[in-house]
């Protein structure tokens, strides 16, 4: 079963243009991934969880931020994986994408109206 989520602007431009359709790369999504806080299951059932995003700009906004904080947190759990507190190493993970991760996170939130999606 494929997932796939969307997320628009009040003129209906697409806010996901560039970042993955399915929300890969997010966290990890297999045990040969390197760990994440949250799993690519977590982030895509936080997302299905919140109704009416499709028809309420609040819904989406909650939907979208639930996303958003997730991925950070994914993000921010890179900082201590540092062997050391002078360590400079850039830590890239195996099986998700920092560059992924910062496409979602350069979304504007004030700019979210409406989103769908899921299974």
């Amino acid at each position: 079963m494929s997932f796939s989520w969307w997320i628009e602007d009040k003129e209906g431009n697409d806010l996901l243009a560039g970042c993955n359709k399915q929300m890969l790369g997010l966290g990890c999504d297999s045990s040969d991934s390197s760990p994440s806080p949250y799993s690519l299951k977590d982030i895509r059932i936080a997302w299905s969880q919140v109704p009416y995003k499709d028809k309420c700009q609040e819904a989406a906004f909650d939907a979208f931020n639930a996303v958003r904080r997730m991925v950070l947190n994914n993000l921010e759990s890179l900082n201590k994986m540092h062997d050391c507190p002078s360590c400079q190493c850039e830590i890239k993970p195996f099986g998700w994408s920092v560059e992924e991760c910062g496409k979602v996170l350069a979304i504007d939130p004030a700019k979210v109206w409406r989103a769908g999606g899921g299974w």
